[in-house]
């Protein structure tokens, strides 16, 4: 894989583009592109992938728009071109718009007494949106805050502590 992005993946966003037909992306075609999009977008390419790294989604929608109309202009087509985000916690890049188990772990009831059967000393848990207590057998859930989000439930309190 060669880059013309001197970037340490700070970027949150990247649009995947899965080329067809021939492989390898010449040098020169990567650098063309690096050209076209300026200095806010990343590019980078392997034999069968063109990557663009962007801060934004919108940024990277429209780089993934410049970059098919220059494979379409080389005679290259894209097979497929798919938006990512990358997760920090997860150390890999995402769709944003698929949900992960960590992110429905407290829409769903069960899962909070899953947890609480799995940790029979725990009685305030989190998923970083809401604080819930264990009292009498019944868990009890604060409102979630706003533009919070959803993670992996944890014990924020134990029986004796």
């Amino acid at each position: 894989m060669f880059s013309v992005y001197d970037s340490a993946m700070s970027d949150e966003w990247r649009v995947s583009l899965a080329l067809g037909g021939r492989t390898g992306v010449p040098k020169k075609l990567v650098e063309d592109l690096r050209v076209r999009l300026g200095d806010d977008i990343g590019v980078s390419a392997d034999k069968a992938h063109r990557y663009l790294y962007a801060g934004t989604e919108k940024a990277a929608d429209e780089a993934g728009q410049v970059a098919r109309e220059a494979l379409t202009l080389d005679g290259r087509v894209a097979d497929s071109s798919v938006l990512e985000r990358w997760d920090p916690d997860g150390q890999k890049w995402r769709d944003p718009r698929a949900e992960t188990a960590d992110d429905k772990a407290s829409e769903n009831p069960a899962n909070m007494i899953e947890f609480v059967r799995d940790n029979p000393s725990c009685i305030d848990f989190t998923d970083g949106c809401s604080v819930c207590t264990v009292a009498d057998g019944n868990i009890v859930c604060s409102a979630p805050r706003i533009q919070c989000q959803v993670k992996a439930l944890t014990c924020s309190r134990k029986i004796g502590f």
